[in-house]
């Protein structure tokens, strides 16, 4: 498949910790119609819709779902940072500098001239200089998940992380021990709180297309 670098600043921005580690791409799992409005005793699902707007309002809990792992594994990943720098008594931006960004190299032109010249239809008409400087902060970044993911498992055979409640569990309680790192007990109330947008505006894009096909 294609590979799409994101629009981004003409300067790549060291990152202060690592990312979530993302494991290969799993398959998404055959999604079930979604009741949608019942007029007259009979239940409407989305599988009187055409595809596109099946998929988006099916897949919502999917996402969600998605999106909950990713910000778990960043709070471990993170606690993980904290502990090892704390052994060292360093800072976790310096630790994460000498572990990570270090050892992470910029993308040199002809590399960068190699991926435009693989993916003509994604630059068709852009700025030269400006999508060499989105190919160069996309390759840079794909480059330190790397690093960043190699050192994350690192850290895990050096410290202790033991799972808790699912992070699943339907109406999750603040005070639920999701996880312990390092001796640390992690509770969902930072999940929670950070999942709170993040499913306002996958719902409401989803309520949004539903009341548009409603209106045509």
């Amino acid at each position: 498949a294609t590979r799409q670098p994101a629009a981004t600043s003409a300067q790549t921005q060291p990152s202060s910790g690592p990312e979530a580690t993302t494991p290969a791409t799993k398959p998404r799992p055959p999604l079930n119609p979604v009741p949608v409005v019942v007029v007259n005793g009979n239940t409407i699902t989305t599988s009187e819709f055409e595809p596109a707007l099946r998929e988006q309002v099916e897949s919502v809990d999917y996402k969600i779902t998605e999106e909950r792992q990713e910000i778990f594994e960043l709070q471990i990943n993170t606690l993980l940072l904290k502990a090892e720098a704390r052994k060292r008594g360093i800072t976790s931006e310096r630790l994460y500098a000498m572990e990570v960004m270090s050892k992470v190299s910029q993308p040199t032109p002809a590399e960068v001239k190699k991926f435009i010249d693989e993916n003509p239809e994604e630059f068709r008409g852009a700025d030269p200089a400006t999508a060499s400087s989105q190919v160069a902060n996309y390759l840079f970044g794909e480059r330190e998940g790397r690093v960043s993911d190699q050192f994350v498992q690192r850290l895990k055979k050096l410290h202790s992380v033991s799972l808790g409640v699912d992070i699943n569990t339907p109406n999750l309680k603040d005070d639920a021990v999701i996880a312990v790192v390092a001796g640390q007990p992690v509770t969902a109330v930072t999940l929670n709180e950070r999942m709170k947008p993040i499913v306002y505006k996958l719902k409401l894009v989803a309520y949004e297309s539903l009341r548009k096909r409603a209106d045509q």
